[in-house]
Formats: structure tokens, sequence, C-alpha cells
């Protein structure tokens, strides 16, 4: 199957015993799959198992910065993609950052700050919210986009 480019292009494509397995080279949600077979001497059929793609996620635990109750606190940073956000107090803090830094206002809590972090990040491709236990959660929102993250300097 290696030959065929259309496929190739598509999936990873491997056999173990009588285990046909195909494996998408596609990220995401939404990625390709295949949904029938058929000409192994029966009637078409439908795969035995298929796991669903999932989008990429960065999750950064929030409880190993601060015991308090709000760790994003302006000054901080979160670079994303090469993109630097930064968490700004007020409109005068984010009018004085540096060329391609986009400010992020700090709310009143960390659920607000989230909320004008996806603000700024939904054009991206990119959704913040919080998950289990005190842990950020970062993931792409578009099939096939990549991230990278590094909060801090």
């Amino acid at each position: 199957m290696a030959e065929n480019s259309e496929l190739s292009s598509l999936f990873d494509v491997s056999l173990t015993g009588k285990a046909l397995t195909f494996k998408s080279k596609q990220t995401g949600e939404g990625s390709a799959k295949v949904l029938s077979m058929s000409g192994f001497g029966g009637a078409p059929t439908a795969p035995a198992t298929q796991k669903a793609g999932e989008n990429a996620k960065v999750e950064f635990n929030l409880n190993t910065l601060a015991a308090g109750t709000n760790v994003l606190t302006a000054g901080g940073e979160i670079t994303i993609n090469g993109t630097k956000y930064a968490l700004v107090a007020d409109e005068k803090a984010a009018a004085a950052l540096d060329k391609g830094v986009v400010g992020v206002l700090v709310g009143t809590n960390d659920g607000n700050t989230v909320a004008n972090l996806n603000k700024a990040l939904e054009s991206k491709g990119i959704k913040a919210e919080f998950g289990t236990a005190g842990k950020l959660l970062f993931s792409a929102t578009k099939n096939g986009s990549a991230m990278k993250l590094q909060i801090g300097d």
C-alpha cells in the first residue's frame, strides 16, 4: 500500500498478523478515517475499531506556581507558537508593551483572566480552559493546528 500515493499521504499503514492498521497522518478530531473496506472475499465491512483523533493539547499545573487563589497575575507571560501574551493590569500597560506582544487584561479572578486570554487566542485556533485539580489546559481548536507552549521567560 506504500506505493499508493493517495493512501500513503493520508495514513501510515501496517500489518500485524491478520490485523491491518491505518493510522491517520492528520491531527485533530476531524482527521481522516477508514469508513469501510471491500474486496476481501465478502461483503464490505466496517473497520473493527476506530479511535477518534484528538486535537493537540498542553496542560500546565498552576498548583506548582503558588498556593494563592489567583495565580494568573499582571506581569506574567505565556508564549504560544512564538507569540508572547503578556498579562497586564490595565489598557495603559497593554499599550506600553513591545511590538508583537499581545496584552491580556487580568480579570478579578483566574477564570476571568482565562476568558480574556481566549479572546486573544480565538483567531489562532487555540483555546485555554481550566482542567481538573488546578490545571490550565491549552488545546488546538482547528484541525491540524500545532501548538508550542512556554510560560514565563
